[in-house]
């Protein structure tokens, strides 16, 4: 073979070498528009969506469950994104510990939700990756909102009917239906309703509680129902006070995701 043709199959050979490299990143990057963020063969996730009308205490319920009042987003954009790792001990499945993501959205507006996670399947290894969700949190409260961040509230004797109303109103059976339109099964394992700030009700007892379960019966019926097989739980909290933060914690502790859709 003469000079120039030792050269051209040289040339030849680098470019298929830099083709097939080129490639090969090039399935990386697909894969990664179609998968959760990867984790060990000794841990598992739990992604985890909360929603809520504003001021109801989401972004507050993030940071009793991973014990940082300090917590910040681990991106910036229309989902904030929380991760948190949870050891698990010497468990019988070898699983050592539970990688923890929360997605909380701050707007309010369930059609710009929807639509802004859509976008966030573009994002590499998304913690929203649609087919691996994992839990929904369902965040309401008992007393009126805020009007500015920050402002403290007197306690009162008794719930807000009118917050009451305004989170049934939001969450009817057309918005539930489409916020669990963005989870598949088998992977959605766990839905929970959680009614946040009973320590603001100085006339909290068994009682009381009843009645807001009764106020919110409809709700919690609209949940059960379109949570067939997968486990359901209402818990009346605090997140201020941690209150059954211990047992929300402990039943996304239980969950386990998958790796595949």
């Amino acid at each position: 073979m003469d000079t120039v043709g030792f050269l051209t199959s040289v040339a030849s050979s680098l470019t298929a070498a830099v083709l097939f490299s080129m490639s090969q990143r090039l399935k990386g990057r697909l894969k990664a528009l179609q998968l959760p963020p990867p984790v060990r063969v000794d841990e598992t996730r739990n992604s985890i969506l909360l929603v809520g009308i504003g001021g109801v205490g989401k972004t507050s319920l993030i940071k009793a469950l991973t014990h940082d009042l300090a917590a910040e987003p681990d991106t910036i954009g229309p989902f904030k994104f929380y991760k948190h790792v949870e050891e698990l001990g010497n468990e019988p499945s070898g699983i050592k510990r539970t990688n923890l993501y929360f997605a909380d959205y701050p707007w309010q507006n369930l059609t710009d939700l929807i639509g802004r996670f859509l976008l966030e399947q573009k994002q590499p290894y998304c913690p929203l990756r649609y087919g691996f969700l994992n839990s929904l949190i369902m965040v309401v409260d008992v007393t009126e909102s805020p009007k500015y961040p920050g402002e403290i509230f007197p306690k009162a004797q008794n719930f807000s009917q009118k917050r009451v109303e305004d989170n049934l109103k939001e969450w009817n059976s057309q918005s539930i239906q489409a916020i669990l339109g963005l989870f598949t099964r088998p992977q959605l394992k766990y839905i929970c309703l959680f009614i946040n700030k009973v320590d603001l009700l100085v006339g909290y007892d068994e009682a009381m509680e009843n009645e807001i379960k009764e106020a919110h019966l409809p709700l919690m019926r609209e949940l059960k129902e379109a949570s067939d097989g997968v486990r359901f739980e209402c818990l009346l909290g605090s997140a201020a006070r941690d209150l059954k933060i211990g047992e929300l914690k402990n039943a996304l502790r239980c969950v386990r995701g998958t790796e595949t859709a």
